[in-house]
């Protein structure tokens, strides 16, 4: 069997590795159904809802949708750092920010519904 079907019948994993391609987190990162409760040390000053996590940015990061099927407008200024973000990255809802635990990264938001 020639190198190029051998990679073919490969998972995504092994493919990605043997063509040197780079691995997005998605690729391996599974999603699940219960989330660790991010822990008092963890969470930034202010109101802070924990046990969230992505379920999938839209419109090149204008929207976030949650896993709780909630949506939040991102604020234009940040909208390049959400569409960045991946669906089942864990995040904390605080005061306006949605932070990014995965990430350590937070955008301005504002709840829609």
């Amino acid at each position: 069997m020639n190198s190029h079907a051998s990679a073919m019948s490969r998972s995504p994993t092994q493919l990605a590795y043997v063509t040197g391609r780079h691995l997005h987190k998605d690729t391996i990162k599974p999603k699940r159904t219960q989330r660790p409760i991010a822990t008092a040390a963890a969470l930034p000053t202010g109101a802070c809802e924990g046990d969230h996590w992505i379920e999938e940015v839209l419109a090149g990061g204008k929207i976030i949708e949650l896993e709780d099927r909630s949506l939040w407008k991102v604020d234009p200024a940040d909208q390049v750092t959400a569409s960045l973000w991946l669906s089942a990255d864990d995040v904390l809802v605080c005061d306006g920010k949605i932070v990014n635990v995965d990430d350590k990264e937070s955008v301005q938001a504002s709840k829609i519904r």
